[in-house]
């Protein structure tokens, strides 16, 4: 048997087709690769304001969900503010008057006229004013009775004296005889 060797010239030849054949090869893999990256580079820059749509809709759930947390947290101090019965009433006027070493011998609880009482508030949406009478035993020292209505004024649920008459008992006692005091408070109003 005969062997075959390739020539030179032909070798050069199946040479020169290869280099040809890579050549082609990577200008081909170029331009196609270059095309995927152009058509993956869209998708991309058609997702990025998907994202940033969905971004702006988080951020804003957010601000809604903390702005509902704030609400609440508004709302749940209002709720403070409004008595939901007269016992509640009750329980703080004789807590106070404890407190201050007064004795509260009468309670008797109303609806304000009309016309309103010693200066009563404007009618609000959704909030009825009533009014609580109390008699306290007299004679009152003076600075407990003091202490009693700070008391009264800065409590929660929000209560306000609208009528209050002192009389001094003698000119040195530091003692005084009280009217019956009409005090104000809130509720909710039923609907």
């Amino acid at each position: 048997m005969k062997k075959s060797y390739m020539k030179a010239t032909s070798f050069r030849a199946a040479m020169g087709v290869v280099v040809v054949l890579i050549v082609g090869g990577s200008i081909f893999g170029f331009y196609t690769s270059q095309d995927m990256l152009t058509i993956y580079a869209n998708q991309v820059s058609q997702k990025i304001p998907r994202s940033d749509a969905q971004n702006a809709q988080i951020v804003a759930t957010n601000k809604l969900k903390n702005d509902i947390t704030l609400y609440k947290q508004t709302a749940d101090k209002a709720a403070e503010m409004l008595a939901s019965d007269q016992d509640i009433i009750s329980q703080r006027l004789n807590s106070f008057a404890s407190n201050t070493n007064l004795s509260i011998t009468n309670t008797a609880f109303s609806q304000p006229p009309t016309t309103g009482v010693g200066g009563s508030s404007p009618k609000l949406i959704g909030i009825n004013t009533n009014l609580v009478t109390i008699t306290i035993g007299s004679p009152t020292n003076f600075s407990n009775l003091m202490r009693f209505l700070k008391s009264i004024e800065g409590s929660l649920p929000k209560m306000r004296v609208t009528n209050l008459i002192i009389n001094q008992t003698t000119n040195l006692s530091k003692n005084v005889q009280i009217n019956p005091i009409i005090i104000e408070y809130y509720t909710k109003q039923q609907l």
